[in-house]
């Protein structure tokens, strides 16, 4: 896949006035439309098989299902437990914190692997993802160094959300 169609600007928008350090802006990733394309094109051929390769319990980015199941499955749980046991009760929720950037792309390959993806596909989603060169543009100037990426997913990709929970379904 040519460089130009897996380029990507980041371009810095302060979030308050008079920003003193990074954390005081919030970066945009403007992506190659070619990419886009296809990515999500790939989406559509694997949007049809997810619900046979996610389990049912995940509910989020998989057609067919609404998150507001779990939302009902666990006021029906804490329910149950209250009728059930009149001693104290503790539910854990947990929340994966910056989970699109800390996800690494071999464990990603890994995965896919194991769920008998085929290597063309595969191929594919490599080519789409890890080749990404990224260019920081600050006020509306391009820079001219720029950087590989080595794991995470971009934000407003279309199959991030599919990539991303195929990784995290070797958890459950």
């Amino acid at each position: 896949m040519p460089r130009s169609f897996t380029a990507t600007t980041i371009t810095l928008i302060p979030k308050i006035d008079s920003p003193q350090t990074w954390s005081d802006f919030r970066p945009i990733f403007l992506y190659n439309v070619t990419n886009k394309i296809m990515t999500k094109l790939s989406y559509n051929k694997l949007a049809p098989v997810l619900p046979t390769l996610i389990s049912p319990s995940q509910s989020g980015f998989v057609p067919g299902r609404l998150i507001g199941d779990n939302i009902l499955m666990v006021q029906e749980l804490t329910h149950s437990l209250d009728l059930r046991y009149s001693k104290g009760n503790v539910i854990l929720e947990l929340d994966m914190s910056k989970a699109y950037d800390r996800l690494r792309w071999k464990f990603l390959y890994s995965v896919m692997s194991r769920m008998g993806f085929p290597r063309r596909f595969m191929h594919l989603i490599k080519q789409a993802v890890k080749s990404c060169l990224v260019y920081y543009a600050f006020k509306m100037v391009k820079l001219l160094a720029f950087f590989k990426s080595t794991h995470g997913f971009r934000q407003g990709d279309p199959i991030s959300p599919s990539l991303f929970i195929i990784a995290a379904e070797a958890l459950f």
